[in-house]
């Protein structure tokens, strides 16, 4: 399960994903064509086979694209992708 923790240096800073991370429960029955992350593993982007967009995690800029700016703890589709051609993040 993808899980929240706050920074032990900054008590005010943005929550992290800790890792590694278990992706069953937002991405069961999806098959993955591609998974970007970056080291620190502030959020996810996952796309399915079929083109689908996922993305969790820190979300203080709007980066996740869910036209708001609430973390997420686990996958969520971007439903403004919906439709789009998407091949890789």
């Amino acid at each position: 399960y993808a899980e929240m923790a706050k920074k032990e240096s900054d008590p005010d800073a943005p929550p992290n994903l800790l890792g590694p991370h278990r992706l069953g429960k937002g991405l069961s029955g999806i098959k993955l064509a591609y998974i970007a992350t970056g080291c620190t593993s502030a959020h996810v982007v996952a796309l399915g086979a079929d083109g689908e967009t996922f993305t969790w995690g820190r979300n203080d800029a709007g980066q996740l694209g869910h036209g708001d700016m609430i973390t997420r703890p686990g996958p969520e589709r971007v439903s403004a992708l919906t439709g789009k051609a998407i091949s890789s993040a």
